[in-house]
């Protein structure tokens, strides 16, 4: 987890009342004013009647009195604040994780300089229950985050990196006073594991496992299954298929109607990530009992329904497709989620050509090399959607590719001294992931609208200043998408300017472009690549996100920050930086009908 800094924090609650005829409709904003974008943690579901919002603030004193505080705001789903607590932590302490059971809080947080990591569990008064620190840790999982699960209305489970020898995860089952019921390792005899995803299942854990085996492009993943009540391994399972012609390559779990499991995701012929070319997708659901189905398509009998000429060259062969998520229907039927995206140098960035060879030509070209034999500046387009279907027996039933508008991002190597871009960042899937963790992949979650559910992406247009958020029906044949403006304050700020300086110009601002009429460079936006980010941080993407599925149906949950008053007379520059302090603002969207 990333360390974050806040000033000091004034609370503000704005509520806005409307009455129409008998019935009685509230919108609500919640604002926290003189907090930072560095400071804020997220904002995530309590239960379905609330969420919690935690945020650090830090600098308070110096030498041995300095400390950081946590602070947890209990909201209701009006976004009334129910209940709110300070933590108070060391300087280098950073948390690892926070949930709520139901009844109590559960906060880890860790010092990899000491080499400490705390667990502590409040009540949500913040009154102390039971706290443990654990001396020592390792170097190697030192910096390595804890994971949290609530287990009933009473205990936690942790998931821990553990380094013995041999490196590998623990699962560990606490009471409200952190007593423990039982810790499970899961160590190799050979190779390392970690833990990419999990969830709950009926009376199962479900964990989604990554065996490193010290090959820079060998993959391997399992999926394993957890006995709740009593810590042990049921079954471990190599996500590949039985004839040995298919290798998952998987980034998330799902519960499973029936308390199973299951994941899917692109397939490989050999478990080798080959310049991220993926031979086709794959779904693997696990029972109970921890058998395993394992089922998957090549792209060749399905390139007919997805080709067109924006992925043409891409068809043509092998083709690049990041799948992103997977939703479980009632019946327990699911679609897995994916985005094309293809690969080239800026001067592919958001060009229409109807020759698909071009395009792939233009996808090999290498204007400028860095010292690592790389190009430095090189441009990822993201495409249609692709949606693939299952029925609850894990049998394929089709495939829908959904247009919409495409996404280009130019990527850059930085320039900043000891965090410059590694060889073999770009390697692969390692791009693909980092730009999807940091947001640049549109596609968010899916969320359930007043009568079925929408797939949920947003779009930035850096040269415009504009961002758009948009709502495409899961079940939708074709594109059939609307979309609502969700500009960012600071964005407004500069569109604000811009329109000030088009309206000077006279006949000349007939030159504004809106954004359904951008092409070219007007589609692109630009990252800088650095040597920490990390290409498995994927719950990067929850803090790189200014959006969350709500507990509401129909509603979604968005937050802005917006600049203290008088920041209009400071330079743009001050006013953007994460350290600034502004006013968090978190309210509805509603989800726009067609």
């Amino acid at each position: 987890m990333r360390k974050k800094k806040a000033g000091h924090l004034v609370l503000g609650l704005l509520l806005f009342l409307g009455c129409v005829g008998s019935n009685t409709t509230a919108a609500q904003t919640l604002e926290l004013k003189n907090v930072t974008r560095q400071g804020f943690e997220g904002l995530k579901p309590l239960d379905k009647n609330g969420y919690y919002l935690q945020f650090i603030e830090g600098a308070k004193g110096s030498g041995k009195t300095a400390k950081q505080l946590l602070h947890l705001y209990i909201l209701d789903n009006p976004l009334k604040i129910a209940s709110d607590f300070v933590l108070e932590l060391s300087p280098n302490e950073t948390v690892d994780d926070v949930a709520f059971n139901g009844g109590n809080f559960m906060v880890i947080y860790s010092n990899p300089l000491a080499r400490t990591r705390t667990m502590k569990v409040v009540d949500k008064q913040g009154k102390e229950i039971a706290t443990k620190k654990i001396e020592k840790l390792p170097y190697r999982t030192a910096g390595r985050s804890s994971a949290i699960e609530p287990v009933g209305a009473a205990d936690f489970l942790v998931i821990n990196y553990v380094k013995d020898k041999k490196f590998g995860y623990s699962v560990e089952r606490f009471d409200e006073k952190l007593e423990s019921k039982y810790s499970q390792l899961q160590i190799p005899e050979k190779k390392k594991i970690y833990p990419v995803d999990y969830t709950l299942s009926g009376n199962r854990l479900y964990v989604l496992e990554y065996v490193d085996a010290d090959a820079s492009d060998y993959f391997e993943y399992h999926l394993a299954a957890f006995d709740l009540a009593t810590g042990s391994l049921l079954k471990s399972q190599d996500l590949k298929s039985a004839d040995g012609k298919a290798f998952g390559f998987a980034t998330f779990v799902k519960p499973a109607p029936n308390g199973g499991a299951v994941t899917g995701g692109m397939y490989f012929d050999s478990p080798k990530v080959q310049k991220a070319n993926s031979d086709g997708f794959f779904a693997a659901q696990m029972k109970p009992d921890g058998t395993l189905d394992f089922s998957y398509t090549n792209w060749d009998q399905v390139k007919n329904v997805v080709k067109d000429k924006s992925t043409a060259a891409m068809w043509g062969g092998k083709t690049k497709t990041f799948m992103h998520d997977l939703v479980v229907k009632p019946d327990g039927s699911y679609t897995l989620i994916g985005e094309n995206y293809r690969r080239g140098d800026s001067d592919l960035a958001g060009e229409q050509s109807k020759n698909g060879l071009a395009i792939a030509s233009k996808a090999l070209k290498v204007t400028d090399l860095s010292g690592g034999g790389e190009p430095s500046e090189e441009a990822v387009t993201v495409a249609e959607f692709v949606l693939i279907d299952y029925d609850a027996q894990n049998k394929f039933t089709g495939v829908r590719k959904i247009d919409k508008p495409n996404a280009v991002t130019v990527v850059k190597l930085t320039q900043e001294q000891g965090n410059l871009s590694y060889i073999g960042q770009r390697k692969g899937l390692n791009l693909a992931n980092i730009l999807n963790n940091y947001g640049y992949f549109p596609y968010r979650f899916t969320a359930q609208g007043t009568s079925r559910p929408y797939l949920t992406y947003w779009q930035r247009y850096d040269p415009l200043k504009k961002e758009l958020l948009y709502f495409t029906p899961l079940d939708a044949q074709q594109t059939d998408t609307v979309s609502v403006d969700v500009s960012s304050a600071d964005l407004q700020q500069f569109q604000a300017l811009e329109s000030s300086i088009t309206g000077k110009l006279g006949a000349l601002g007939k030159l504004a472009k809106k954004v359904e009429e951008v092409k070219g460079d007007d589609h692109k936006n630009y990252f800088e690549l650095k040597g920490s980010h990390d290409p498995y941080d994927y719950r990067a993407k929850d803090l790189n996100s200014r959006v969350m599925a709500s507990n509401v149906a129909g509603k979604i949950l968005i937050y802005d920050f917006v600049p203290e008053p008088g920041s209009e007379k400071k330079s743009f520059f001050a006013q953007l930086t994460d350290t600034t302090p502004g006013t968090l603002k978190v309210w509805y969207i509603d989800i726009p009908g067609k």
